[in-house]
């Protein structure tokens, strides 16, 4: 391998573009198109295990080739534009910048939100009790709600 052909092949491994396309969510490997450097490329979008998305057109994507070959092409989403901003050192989040909705794991140990949380088709929000009455409509704790333990 000449050394041209390496820097070639270097090269060709990472590039940063703009998502236009984002296929159906259904399919077994999800998909988007994405325009680098004047060309427009399929590839297979991934993600970190447990995490799912479903990235907004004109969103970043950091595409990689398989071995520097332009035939395998995979796809991180990254929206550092929209991002969740002001995060403190051991801050987490994970948010959807369509909707300016998140979850936030500060670094305190607490969790916080600006969205409802829906349980079992019940709102959070919109759920209320009687005073003085529980989950069961009486006064006596419940005894199938699962209690915290420290191991």
């Amino acid at each position: 391998l000449s050394l041209k052909k390496l820097l070639t092949k270097l090269s060709n491994i990472i590039r940063q573009g703009i998502i236009t396309l984002v296929t159906d969510d259904s399919e077994t490997y999800p998909h988007m198109q994405v325009e680098y450097n004047g060309k427009t490329v399929y590839v297979t979008r991934i993600s970190p295990y447990g995490v799912c998305s479903n990235p907004p057109v004109d969103s970043f994507a950091l595409v990689m080739n398989s071995s520097g070959t332009e035939s395998i092409k995979f796809g991180i989403p990254i929206d550092f534009i929209n991002r969740m901003k002001n995060l403190i050192e051991g801050e987490a989040a994970l948010f959807n910048s369509k909707t300016d909705t998140y979850i936030l794991m500060k670094s305190d140990g607490t969790i916080t939100t600006n969205a409802d949380i829906i349980i079992d088709g019940i709102s959070f929000l919109d759920h209320v009790h009687e005073q003085d009455t529980d989950s069961d409509g009486d006064t006596e704790q419940d005894t199938d709600v699962p209690k915290n333990k420290v191991i």
